[in-house]
């Protein structure tokens, strides 16, 4: 399926941060994940900063006034993807040396990335929210919360 028009970029500058490119994935040696996937990681991560937080809002991947925040929530969603692949197709065993081998196991390596990712990308989330919430109550006034540019004003 082809990507909407308006994801054709965001999903480049995903694939680019999570640089998941099939010569930079030298054990598998092809693409992560696909467009289409990105695609979808972008648009649950919208969904969840849009009603996740308070207040709610409708921002669109045009109109997030934070792309890092949309990005790495993008990413906490492809890691737990990829986590649930890898816990799936895991395959453990020991060759005649007794060396342990384990395919597909990325599981504890995205488990720790993933974590502290989250934990970041909340606070991040939690922060321009309150700003934009402070903003549209108080209509311009400053405020030690206004947050603009993932910076504090």
């Amino acid at each position: 399926m082809p990507l909407a028009r308006d994801y054709v970029q965001p999903v480049a500058n995903l694939r680019e941060y999570l640089r998941d490119y099939k010569e930079e994935n030298l054990l598998i040696g092809l693409e992560e994940n696909t467009d289409n996937q990105l695609q979808r990681a972008l648009s649950d991560a919208l969904d969840y900063i849009n009603t996740g937080y308070s207040p709610t809002t409708t921002y669109t991947i045009v109109d997030i006034p934070s792309w890092t925040a949309v990005r790495d929530r993008a990413v906490v969603g492809v890691l737990r993807s990829n986590i649930i692949k890898s816990a799936r197709n895991l395959h453990s065993y020991t060759d005649q040396g007794g060396v342990d081998i384990r395919e597909e196991d990325v599981y504890a390596r995205y488990m720790a990335i993933l974590d502290r990712l989250k934990l970041d990308n909340d606070a991040h989330i939690q922060r321009f929210k309150t700003s934009e919430n402070v903003e549209g109550g108080y209509g311009g006034v400053s405020s030690e919360y206004l947050y603009e540019s993932n910076d504090w004003y």
